[in-house]
């Protein structure tokens, strides 16, 4: 899968990860007096990618290649923990940027390790974990990554409540991991009731609505996130989709030709238009 259709889509299973500028080494680590109150954290289980697993969607390539392999191969040798600290965070957020998660969660979890009781690492290392559990295609490894970000954002919950962004991936966590599907479509739903403009969110509880054939309520879900962001690719699938399994055959080709109309250089778009252009006549 290229980077373009991450670009659009976001993750695999869904989400809005832009496509930010590459390796950007931080000068300095923030104290820990500023980040809050100390609490022990919820322990997470161990990382895939430290056995050596790991599910790159996106390859690097050329000098991105090579600056990481310098980072890491002088985060490797570093014997000052204030210096490991802005290296492992400059890695996990290289890896990040290249969408490269597995790797990401992996160092990210090695800077939680280093700075405990930062609600900034956890957020941080939860939401390396949360992404590399949205691309994994493994269901040992999704365990894995799920139980690993429902550790950090539980203990990020715990200091900071009033984050309906963590609360929806959590729910997302809940759901789609299998772990507490109801409990998952309360968060969601909490979540949006608290930020109605957390348009990833939307889209999660629509997709996970349309999975269960509920596709009225999908299509509410949906509709509420294009009319917050209607250039939104994901929002557009869905909802051409869900039009369709609704009989919605005139608002299904509207939802189209949306699509269409936004000329997405992708070849999986392209044949995805293609494909129901032909099933739309």
């Amino acid at each position: 899968m290229n980077r373009s259709l991450f670009t659009k889509l976001g993750l695999a299973v869904a989400g809005g990860l832009a496509v930010w500028g590459l390796f950007s080494l931080p000068r300095t680590v923030v104290k820990d007096e500023k980040k809050g109150p100390i609490v022990k954290p919820n322990t997470p289980p161990s990382n895939p990618a430290d056995s050596g697993s790991t599910e790159h969607m996106v390859s690097l390539e050329g000098e991105e290649q090579k600056r990481v392999d310098s980072l890491t191969f002088a985060y490797q040798g570093l014997s000052d923990s204030e210096k490991k600290l802005i290296f492992a965070d400059s890695l996990g957020s290289a890896y990040a940027r290249a969408m490269q998660f597995d790797s990401s969660a992996k160092y990210y979890g090695e800077l939680a390790q280093m700075a405990p009781g930062r609600a900034d690492v956890w957020e941080k290392a939860g939401t390396s974990a949360y992404r590399a559990f949205r691309v994994s295609q493994r269901a040992t490894t999704r365990k894995s990554y799920a139980e690993q970000a429902m550790a950090y954002f539980d203990s990020l919950l715990n200091v900071q409540p009033n984050r309906p962004d963590i609360k929806a991936k959590k729910g997302v966590l809940l759901v789609a991991g299998q772990i507490a599907p109801m409990q998952g479509i309360g968060l969601l739903k909490e979540a949006i009731a608290e930020d109605p403009n957390n348009v990833e969110a939307r889209l999660d509880l629509g997709e996970f609505q349309l999975t269960v054939n509920k596709v009225d309520l999908a299509l509410v879900s949906i509709n509420e996130a294009l009319s917050r962001e209607p250039s939104n690719v994901r929002a557009l699938l869905l909802a051409i989709r869900a039009n369709k399994e609704a009989g919605n055959t005139n608002e299904a080709r509207q939802r189209l030709m949306q699509l269409k109309n936004l000329s997405i250089d992708d070849p999986y778009i392209k044949s995805v238009i293609q494909a129901n252009e032909k099933e739309l006549q």
